[in-house]
């Protein structure tokens, strides 16, 4: 042999030990079943309240009442005068609960704190020279995946 063709075949040879030392091989996926995560996350939330104020934040209920009562105890006589009363109170409620309390809310920007589950990887269950394998991918092999040359003994 030719000493050029020699240390060509030597340097093909010394370059193609690394990648037969890392070889592999494709087997077949007998099961992938997901594995899941838990994780907390924080989330921006804009939480809204009715103000609770002095009367519950039913104020403009409240006055809406008041002054209506007032306003219908200035019409009719005796027993009318009292229904006018009655009514302008309900009337004069239902004015204020709509007008002055309806829009009120307070406010703010809290942070909450909200559970989740994720898929973290993989499970899988391989077959490599007749023997089942385990391993843990991160995503989903597909029926095939690349896996490392083995011997048909598996490692304790």
């Amino acid at each position: 042999m030719k000493p050029k063709t020699a240390a060509v075949i030597s340097l093909t040879l010394a370059g193609a030990l690394p990648a037969l030392a890392s070889a592999q091989m494709r087997a077949e996926v007998v099961e992938a079943r997901p594995y899941y995560v838990s994780a907390t996350t924080t989330e921006r939330r804009e939480i809204c309240r009715r103000p609770s104020g002095l009367l519950g934040g039913r104020e403009g209920q409240i006055l809406g009442g008041v002054a209506g009562g007032f306003i219908g105890s200035e019409f009719g006589s005796g027993r009318g005068r009292d229904i006018a009363t009655v009514a302008g109170a309900l009337l004069g409620s239902e004015f204020g609960r709509r007008n002055f309390d309806r829009g009120r809310r307070d406010c703010r920007v809290e942070a909450v704190e909200v559970p989740s589950e994720a898929i973290g990887g993989y499970d899988v269950i391989y077959e490599q020279n007749g023997r089942l394998w385990r391993t843990r991918t991160r995503e989903h092999p597909g029926a095939h995946m690349a896996v490392p040359m083995r011997s048909s003994e598996p490692k304790g």
